[in-house]
């Protein structure tokens, strides 16, 4: 008799010890009977959903999760008795509303008669946070991928023309500058400074474009002549565009200094005015046209720009050409990396130039619009502030 009453404090000693543990253990654990009602929870289950024991012991599956009425139980509970586990994901909802994702395995058991689903619960925002940072920077990295792929291949269909100009010119000037006038020696030697020139934007475009998307880019503003500096841009981007289109540079306001970047200007202006001279036809003229207005003049310069309440003056540059124009598709699509007009045929281009423009206007914390018509020509309004 005495060893039997030892064997049972035995017994009872390891039950209070096993119920002791589980009520301790690290993860959450929650025991429903076939009709969904909890039947216990242990510490970890409590904090869990933030509630009491007691208060858990009242509630269904239903009210801790959400997913609950849109899960067929019958069929659930028929597979778990059937596989007798279950490992799956779902969401929790704690007593204060929040809803989290959690890793749940269950498992069917059966004493005395009585059916039970054990569930091992554990929170896994942080593995799910993880996981989409992992996907975040998979997609990123595919992206850059993608962009470094599109740059080799642009750049190595650009560079063939103005190489194959240079290789070509040098190899006539070799073979036949001792018959030649010096009139057609000048003329190839031309055509190779301008394939250079080529060349070098190329390269100068694709690495201010990489310096722009990693946004290194920097806005260094300086005080400078705004008229006498577009009148030497336009006299240089004449001079490498020879007599075949005609800038008219046309200065409708006085403006003395201006508080720009002229690095970034110099990409701005540039790249529109080259656009308007390639796009153009023979002969074509390209209007320049620089003024000057207010603030509460600008006709578009939005009230809620982070530089609004300081500006009080914005140059306005507008380069208009009459050339092939741009369709109102492509105007939507007009300041995205590599895109290029439908109808620009076999023009050279890297659709990078108008992305860069684009950019630069942000760092100025300006405005770019453009109004174009196909066959009849496109303007480029550009506003930037420069007085504040």
């Amino acid at each position: 008799m005495r060893a039997e009453i030892i064997e049972r404090q035995k017994a009872q000693e390891v039950l209070q010890f096993t119920q002791f543990t589980v009520d301790r253990a690290a993860e959450a654990v929650f025991w429903t009977g076939a009709d969904g009602q909890l039947i216990y929870v242990n510490d970890a289950a409590c904090r869990l959903v933030e509630y009491s024991r007691q208060e858990l012991l009242k509630l269904t599956l239903r009210d801790i999760e959400p997913e609950y009425p849109t899960r067929a139980w019958i069929e659930h509970w028929s597979q778990l008795k059937q596989r007798g586990f279950s490992t799956f994901e779902t969401h929790y909802r704690t007593q204060s509303g929040h809803v989290f994702p959690v890793e749940v395995t269950a498992s069917y058991l059966k004493f005395k008669g009585k059916e039970y689903k054990c569930a091992f619960v554990r929170d896994i925002s942080e593995r799910m946070q993880a996981q989409a940072e992992i996907i975040k920077a998979l997609e990123t990295e595919r992206q850059l991928s993608q962009l470094k792929s599109r740059i080799v291949s642009v750049v190595s269909h650009e560079y063939r023309t103005p190489l194959t100009t240079i290789y070509s010119s040098a190899e006539l000037l070799e073979y036949y500058s001792h018959k030649w006038s010096d009139a057609k020696k000048l003329q190839h030697l031309h055509r190779i400074k301008s394939a250079v020139n080529h060349l070098t934007q190329l390269v100068e475009d694709v690495l201010l474009f990489n310096k722009a998307d990693e946004e290194k880019l920097e806005f260094q503003p300086e005080a400078i002549e705004l008229v006498s500096w577009c009148e030497n841009l336009v006299e240089e981007l004449q001079a490498n565009s020879g007599v075949n289109h005609q800038i008219d540079l046309q200065i409708q306001s006085k403006i003395q200094y201006a508080f720009v970047d002229p690095k970034l200007l110099r990409q701005i202006l540039t790249n529109l005015l080259t656009n308007a001279i390639k796009y153009s036809p023979q002969g074509g003229v390209i209007d320049f046209i620089l003024t000057r207005k207010m603030l509460g003049q600008t006709n578009g310069m939005a009230e809620s720009d982070p530089l609004s309440d300081r500006v009080n003056e914005i140059a306005i540059f507008q380069i208009r050409d009459r050339g092939l124009g741009i369709s109102e598709e492509d105007q939507s699509q007009l300041f995205k990396s590599f895109h290029r007009g439908s109808n620009v045929g076999a023009i050279a281009g890297t659709g990078l130039g108008l992305a860069i423009v684009k950019k630069c206007v942000d760092l100025h914390k300006g405005k770019i619009s453009v109004e174009s018509q196909i066959g009849i020509g496109t303007t480029f309004t550009v506003m930037l502030p420069i007085r504040n």
